[in-house]
């Protein structure tokens, strides 16, 4: 148990640090074609990597602390990463339908952003199901290898957050939540360093 007491957070922190990468990419990638889909990802994976970064720090002092204090700090740091992330994927379904339907404009009709953890996660990980549906209905149409990764890495993202229900029963769930933002996140990753510069 002591040993998955130190994994938590480190899985955490490396899935932090990992997001912060591809936001990384997504601005270079920005500057390089202007294209606003990679600005909607470097906002979206900088509030991912953000949250799960901070949330690191509190299981840390989580675990440092006392058994009174342990239960609330960790019932803060779902509800802070789950409002991050909700914003963060609504960050990149506007740019997903702005890129799609650049004439539409809808608002969206989310507006639950302040629910409790449960909630959140199930909207989030129907967001990211939406968006993987989306792109892949794309690359169906043009069989571009990078909208098959921008589909599947949102695929592995919305399994990360399903993956939450069954922590609230199993807590060695957490390692497959982990597991799957960080298949997800690497799809990002290996797209956007594939991405070449777009000619003028």
């Amino acid at each position: 148990m002591n040993i998955l007491l130190v994994l938590y957070p480190a899985l955490e922190f490396a899935s932090g640090a990992l997001a912060i990468v591809v936001a990384l990419r997504a601005l270079r990638n920005y500057n390089i074609s202007s294209e606003k889909i990679f600005l909607g990802y470097e906002v979206a994976f900088l509030l991912i990597g953000t949250s799960s970064l901070l949330r690191s720090i509190i299981l840390i002092e989580t675990v440092l602390s006392s058994a009174r204090t342990a239960i609330p700090a960790n019932a803060f740091s779902d509800m802070l990463q789950s409002i991050l992330n909700l914003v963060s994927y609504l960050v990149l379904l506007y740019y997903q339908l702005k890129t799609s339907y650049e004439s539409i404009e809808k608002s969206f009709e989310l507006v639950p952003f302040f629910m409790i953890s449960t909630e959140l996660n199930l909207i989030n990980a129907l967001i990211l199901l939406y968006l993987s549906l989306s792109v892949l209905i794309r690359y169906i149409n043009s069989r571009k290898r990078s909208q098959m990764m921008v589909s599947v890495g949102y695929f592995f993202l919305s399994l990360s957050h399903m993956s939450y229900f069954i922590r609230m029963r199993f807590g060695v769930a957490l390692v497959l939540e982990n597991s799957f933002r960080f298949l997800g996140l690497i799809f990002f990753i290996v797209m956007l360093s594939e991405t070449k510069k777009v000619e003028k």
